[in-house]
């Protein structure tokens, strides 16, 4: 008898602490300039966040949203999610403050989301495999296999584009990122992927062989999103963070750390770095990683031009 009141007593215990902590797990965060803390949700990518070689975390995003947590003081807690529906899902339950993942602002707001300013503005590209016939227009697309992602805000455009041309198709894929889009275009799934310029600019050294064929609709705006109820302080500090970085050039600093290369180099650049990194890189990595120490440039991109 005492065993079984003892088991009894302790399963009682144990239901009673799993409820509070998963109380304590549904329960909305407290506002960053309450708690000091900055809870971020994001996606892994090369546009966003990430981590580099060397331990640490990087990405055009992720050293924004750093900049202006360090503006208000406040230390920065990440959440990395690999769909994009629980990114959404995070703010829904007000566990995150902003969710940064490349998000052009008419996706965040038909999530009814709140959006906040605006980044950057990013093209719409068609994207192929180099070594195929070059599309010229949507009309050459009617006899082809072509893919984008739901949610991505790209839909519209393509709707727009099949009242000029019925023969228009495509395959909508869902709760992909477009690193999954770009791979599966690749393997020739597809002939050709609608996708965003931010998306596509980091992977082109991942993807040599994939080229833009052309641009379709306007630029998209790419913002952070914030939950439906989000402190106004808090939203007031970000436009104030954003205004001011966009005048003194701390975003385009920052673009042009990640994205500079890029201009700079060409399809046979990247695949003779490609060919030669195994081999080379590695003796000259630790140079590479001083010289961004003492030039605030990205390892990668000084590595990239020394090539």
């Amino acid at each position: 008898m005492p065993i079984t009141r003892t088991m009894a007593w302790f399963g009682r215990r144990t239901a009673l602490a799993l409820s509070l902590a998963l109380a304590a797990c549904s329960q909305p965060v407290p506002p960053p300039e309450i708690s000091g803390e900055l809870r971020v949700g994001a996606r892994n990518s090369p546009a966003t966040y990430y981590v580099a070689s060397n331990g640490e975390r990087a990405g055009f995003e992720h050293d924004l949203i750093k900049a202006f947590s360090q503006s208000q003081n406040w230390s920065l807690e990440w959440t990395e999610k690999s769909r994009p529906e629980a990114l959404f899902e995070l703010l829904d339950r007000h566990h995150i403050h902003l969710a940064a993942a490349t998000l052009p602002r008419t996706v965040v707001k038909d999530r009814h989301l709140i959006a906040g300013p605006v980044l950057f503005e990013t093209p719409v590209h068609i994207v192929y495999r180099a070594r195929d016939r070059r599309p010229r227009s949507m009309k050459d697309l009617s006899d082809r296999k072509l893919a984008l992602i739901i949610g991505s805000g790209h839909t519209p455009i393509l709707m727009r584009q099949k009242r000029k041309h019925p023969a228009l198709s495509w395959a909508a894929l869902e709760n992909v990122w477009p690193e999954e889009l770009l791979a599966q275009l690749q393997a020739g799934k597809y002939d050709a992927v609608v996708i965003n310029g931010m998306d596509f600019d980091p992977m082109r050294n991942v993807y040599p062989g994939l080229a833009v064929a052309f641009d379709i609709g306007d630029t998209q705006k790419i913002v952070w999103a914030l939950p439906p109820r989000s402190s106004q302080t808090m939203r007031n500090a970000l436009a104030r963070f954003v205004e001011q970085a966009h005048k003194d050039g701390t975003i385009k600093r920052i673009h042009e750390r990640y994205f500079g290369h890029i201009r700079r180099l060409d399809r046979s650049d990247i695949l003779g770095i490609l060919q030669r990194r195994p081999q080379r890189l590695p003796a000259l990595r630790q140079h590479f990683q001083e010289a961004q120490t003492l030039t605030g440039i990205d390892w990668r991109l000084l590595a990239a031009i020394g090539y």
